[in-house]
């Protein structure tokens, strides 16, 4: 009997972190969405040509790894340039914020995240030892969502307000104020 009890807790509690997880991922969708659409910026073409290149390769990659024949298939770039265009948009207005803000992921945090992680497995103790600390690459994939936690958290106001007056640096190294402007 206890065991049943035991596995009614356990799916509920990981039914409670599934419905969480999911409720983040649509406000995280929403808050990048009011960003893309209240910051107007000049995009580098260059910086949208590889991405839009890197989206068609990952693409060819997973094709390929479900089993498919891309050899011949092309890949044209229109197909992936919106996406590529939204992306490199985001990826500069995020990193300006982030810059801008001194948003960080603190150890604690990142502990947090891991620990969090571990509990829906059998024994997390283990996760954590093997999984998330022997390899500095799963770490920093921690590290890289709580910082876009916290970026999340900072766009939950008014996004025209996070928004004004911030600045970019161009690739020359002159200081560009005032690109992202609320539209």
């Amino acid at each position: 009997m206890a065991t049943v009890a035991k596995m009614r807790d356990d799916i509920k509690v990981n039914l409670e972190r599934e419905v969480s997880g999911r409720v983040k991922a649509r406000n995280k969708e929403a808050v990048m969405d009011a960003l893309v659409k209240s910051a107007t910026l000049d995009v580098p073409q260059s910086l949208i040509a590889q991405d839009t290149e890197r989206l068609a390769e990952m693409t060819r990659q997973d094709m390929a790894q479900r089993g498919m024949n891309v050899k011949d298939v092309p890949f044209p770039p229109e197909l992936f340039k919106d996406k590529a265009e939204r992306r490199v948009r985001l990826g500069l207005i995020l990193s300006q914020l982030v810059g801008e803000h001194k948003l960080q992921a603190l150890p604690e945090q990142v502990k947090a995240q891991v620990e969090d992680f571990a509990q829906s497995y059998e024994d997390p103790r283990e996760v954590l030892k093997y999984y998330y600390y022997s390899d500095r690459r799963r770490l920093a994939e921690v590290e890289a969502l709580v910082l876009e936690e916290k970026r999340r958290q900072l766009c939950a106001g008014p996004v025209e307000d996070l928004v004004q007056g911030c600045s970019l640096r161009r690739t020359d190294g002159k200081q560009r104020t005032s690109v992202i402007q609320p539209g």
